[in-house]
């Protein structure tokens, strides 16, 4: 078995070791510190037994992943592969977000038609660039797609892909992949997938954002697998009636049996359901409205993102963390009032961001608001939050905090419909 890492260990002369993150499949997960600039990182180490009769396969997998570049914001691309005293390690950007598993799972966010949408239009975005390079995902799931903080999507783990242009790893029909999210012919024979497969996966991911469930039935693997062969779930407006018809009709065809039912590539699927997508027009930052650099994906004076930008799930105000509409902070832990205090950014590098505000006392700052937006203080404001009641002040921090035009020196009561000014952030106050 793989020897594990230990806390503070420098793997490749600069990676040091700082904490475990999980351990799924052949691998185990770390998080890592780059040494030479100091930024997070993840080293998945292959945890395979070297006296298992498959570990050759399982190294040629891993090192075929490793290998595998993009140049996309969808796709957590490697950038670094150790090999030393025996064990693998493959290097890799740290997301700072959580998977869908994880939100929709054990957070049980919910998220809206127009979230699930622009989720699985940035998916297919991402499966368009991977396919056009002669490669088949075949895991794509929930667990396999993380939520940055920032609202963009980030696909993981090309462990058991397929290279179409290269000899395939796996012999013979054995399943690869995982049970809930794939496609029929992917249950028959992994080796023989084309990309439709992948969108067939990727419909099930659309189905259970937009559901809340699988598109399957039974308990036990045998009825799972039956049911991918031959049960029609139904359609999503069936539990939501709301849905626009061509959300429905796109994510069932995702889930046609046969591939030749589906849509023929993710692009078409993308036109299919309609997702918006804004660009910076001629150049200028829509937030600042100074000029770009070219082919920037943030602005580098504002910091705001300039990737297509996703309907934000409301974040907790004392930790940042993405909450939905939960009652409890799952990060913090702190709860929620009846009055729905929130703030919604309408200008500044944090356009669009809804923030909610838990009871307690507590201290907000670039950290908890926008990590990338270097004119938020790291100690913006303080903000008391009881008995149904919000004060905020300014911190002390170089740009202020302001409500209703004047500077937050002392506790100021917030009223619906104040205006914050927030390092140069305008944001909306309201509660029920």
């Amino acid at each position: 078995m793989a020897t594990p890492m230990n806390i503070d260990q420098v793997i490749g002369g600069h990676y040091q070791f700082k904490d475990w993150l999980g351990e799924g499949g052949q691998a185990i997960l770390g998080k890592a510190v780059d040494l030479r600039n100091g930024t997070h990182v993840v080293v998945k180490q292959l945890s395979a037994d070297p006296q298992s009769p498959t570990y050759p396969k399982e190294v040629a997998r891993f090192l075929r992943a490793a290998g595998l570049k993009f140049n996309h914001p969808v796709i957590n691309s490697p950038i670094d592969l150790v090999i030393e005293d025996g064990q693998y390690y493959m290097i890799l950007p740290f997301v700072d977000g959580d998977d869908l598993a994880i939100l929709l799972g054990s957070r049980r966010i919910r998220l809206s038609v127009d979230q699930a949408s622009w989720t699985a239009d940035q998916v297919a975005d991402g499966l368009h660039a991977i396919h056009t390079a002669g490669i088949i995902h075949r895991d794509i799931k929930p667990a396999n797609i993380i939520r940055r903080h920032d609202g963009t999507i980030a696909i993981c783990d090309f462990g058991i892909c397929h290279l179409i242009y290269a000899p395939t790893i796996t012999t013979g029909q054995a399943f690869i992949g995982t049970f809930d999210c794939s496609s029929p012919e992917q249950l028959k024979d992994a080796t023989s997938v084309d990309a439709r497969s992948d969108l067939y996966s990727l419909g099930v991911v659309f189905y259970y954002m937009l559901t809340g469930q699988y598109p399957t039935r039974g308990t036990t693997q045998a009825e799972i697998e039956e049911s991918i062969r031959s049960y029609t779930p139904p359609s999503p407006k069936h539990f939501n009636p709301a849905i626009p018809a061509n959300i429905d009709h796109a994510c069932m065809r995702l889930l046609a049996k046969s591939p030749d039912q589906r849509f023929p590539e993710a692009q078409a699927f993308r036109h299919a359901i309609g997702v918006g997508q804004p660009t910076p027009a001629n150049g200028v930052c829509f937030s600042c409205h100074l000029q770009l650099r070219p082919d920037s994906q943030f602005c580098g004076y504002c910091g705001v993102s300039l990737m297509t930008k996703a309907p934000s799930l409301p974040r907790c105000l004392a930790c940042g963390a993405v909450v939905g509409e939960a009652g409890i902070c799952p990060s913090c832990l702190k709860q929620f009032s009846h009055a729905n205090h929130r703030i919604q950014v309408e200008s500044g590098s944090l356009t669009g961001e809804v923030f909610r505000i838990p009871e307690g006392a507590y201290e907000v700052g670039r950290m908890q608001l926008g990590s990338r937006d270097q004119h938020i203080s790291r100690r913006q404001l303080f903000v008391n939050c009881v008995n149904g009641t919000v004060y905020v002040q300014d911190a002390g921090g170089a740009n202020k905090t302001l409500v209703a035009g004047q500077p937050a020196d002392r506790p100021v009561l917030l009223v619906a419909g104040s205006e914050l000014w927030i390092a140069g952030n305008t944001a909306i106050y309201s509660s029920n």
